[in-house]
């Protein structure tokens, strides 16, 4: 080692928290130890065409349509089911109530 070569120091210090916990503080220079580089797989930037993506947007306007006619038949479904009960024990259930229901129903499936 020659004279003028630094040598990496590192100034150690002992710490003593306040529940009793003692540490060691190491104070040095950053080391250039960088992990290995993982060798990157990666495919090739897919390029589609303009039928391709109006392909994809036409299916994914499709699913919005099917969804939305689910929606809209499970609530016609249930407001059949509350119209029955009403009828069978509408000496039970208040007009008000009723109403209440319904609106839960359309609040459930997003249907104003």
């Amino acid at each position: 080692m020659r004279r003028n070569e630094l040598v990496p120091a590192a100034i150690r210090a002992e710490e003593t928290a306040k529940g009793g916990i003692k540490y060691e503080l190491v104070l040095s220079e950053p080391s250039v130890n960088d992990p290995p580089k993982k060798d990157q797989i990666t495919s090739p930037p897919k390029t589609m065409s303009v039928e391709e993506i109006e392909q994809k947007l036409k299916a994914a306007e499709e699913r919005r349509l099917v969804s939305t006619f689910i929606h809209e038949h499970v609530y016609v479904i249930k407001k059949a089911l509350v119209d029955q009960i009403f009828k069978a024990f509408g000496f039970l259930v208040l007009e008000y109530k009723k109403d209440i229901l319904i609106k839960s129903l359309k609040s459930e499936l997003l249907i104003f």
